[in-house]
């Protein structure tokens, strides 16, 4: 599920849970042998793929492009912005 979180500015990100629906939407790739860390594709075009993980946050820029974040560096820096209604 996707929500709504802060740093300075609010943006949308969603944890990936490895799930083949979420792998299809973000055009995640399993990285074969290692059956747990998947590939996406990178902002530069030119066949480089980035890894994610199961757990990882994918955060959209302004632009609509992914990045990956770990959990553990996406927990300490950023704070979850509850929304009424």
């Amino acid at each position: 599920m996707i929500k709504t979180f802060r740093s300075r500015e609010t943006f949308r990100a969603e944890q990936f849970d490895g799930s083949h629906e979420q792998a299809n939407k973000y055009g995640a790739q399993l990285n074969q042998p290692y059956a747990t860390i998947y590939t996406l594709p990178s902002f530069s075009g030119y066949g480089r793929r980035r890894p994610l993980a199961v757990g990882d946050w994918l955060v959209a820029d302004e632009n609509g492009q992914y990045d990956t974040i770990k959990d553990e560096v996406f927990k300490e820096l950023y704070e979850e912005v509850i929304e009424n209604g």
